[in-house]
């Protein structure tokens, strides 16, 4: 299999179990979450600041997003590079997913958000490109 092929079924893979939750059909126990859950984000006429303690676990989870499927992407046997190019690929599908979730759930797509998330993903990128050196 080439690496081109690797790098995207691990893409996918790390995307799809993230967004595991979102398909599914509501259990007893989703509904009792969703009662006791945050309420839905914003409304898109409602102010998008850059700083906040939404911001902040954009930027924490999207490296952990990218730190985990570069994590998978080793143990699968691709190294360096693609083994990154995979991570960033996996980060930017559930990051866009989530402000796609957002959306229908009658909140906004927040561009800063995914900026945040692009910010956490890359800087934790870089962290473990040069982990291996």
């Amino acid at each position: 299999m080439s690496s081109v092929a690797r790098i995207a079924m691990l893409a996918v893979g790390v995307a799809g179990i993230a967004s595991v939750g979102i398909a599914q059909p509501p259990t007893d126990s989703a509904r009792v979450a969703a009662v006791v859950s945050p309420p839905a984000p914003a409304p898109s006429g409602a102010p998008d600041p850059w700083l906040g303690s939404d911001k902040a676990k954009h930027f924490v989870l999207a490296g952990m997003v990218q730190g985990t499927a570069f994590g998978v992407a080793t143990a699968a046997g691709v190294e360096g590079r693609p083994a990154l190019v995979a991570a960033s690929i996996a980060t930017a599908v559930v990051s866009v997913g989530k402000e796609v979730h957002d959306r229908r759930r009658g909140g906004r797509f927040s561009a800063r958000d995914l900026a945040w998330d692009a910010l956490g993903g890359t800087l934790w990128g870089v962290l473990v490109a040069r982990s291996g050196r």
